[in-house]
């Protein structure tokens, strides 16, 4: 009976971690949900960096024509949560990242960092090749070979 209970206790809590654990990938401390209420100084941020982490094989260029912003462009506050999402699916839909999450830092006189954390797919699967060289493989164990 304990063990059950242990069991069931161990299976909500990896529930409960799985779930609650990978949430929106894009960084949602940076924007709040409801912007309209709130009055701010800051209509805009400019993107002073983008850095790319985790990709070895693919080429920036790649993911960089992916992205609806780049460096040094004036971005509305608003807006910016839209592009970010809408980067980081198009990143996802060129199937060459398993995952894919950006962070974004926000920098003095309005400016924004943002970091982009990949996961790369592998590109060459191992697998098996087996060849039987018998015409007929029912008789493989039974044939005697002799050997002078």
């Amino acid at each position: 009976m304990r063990l059950n209970y242990f069991l069931f206790l161990v299976f909500v809590f990896s529930f409960y971690i799985s779930v609650f654990s990978f949430g929106n990938p894009v960084n949602s401390k940076l924007f709040p949900q409801d912007t309209s209420n709130t009055k701010s100084s800051i209509d805009f941020f400019v993107i002073q960096q983008i850095q790319l982490i985790g990709n070895k094989i693919t080429k920036p260029q790649i993911i960089y024509r992916e992205l609806l912003f780049k460096e040094n462009d004036t971005i509305a506050i608003i807006d910016i949560k839209n592009r970010i999402e809408q980067s980081r699916k198009n990143i996802l839909n060129t199937s060459l990242f398993n995952f894919v999450t950006i962070d974004t830092i926000i920098q003095p006189e309005n400016r924004l960092c943002i970091h982009i954390n990949l996961t790369e797919r592998w590109y060459i699967w191992p697998s098996l090749y087996l060849k039987i060289n018998e015409r007929n493989f029912n008789t493989g164990g039974k044939q005697k070979i002799y050997r002078n």
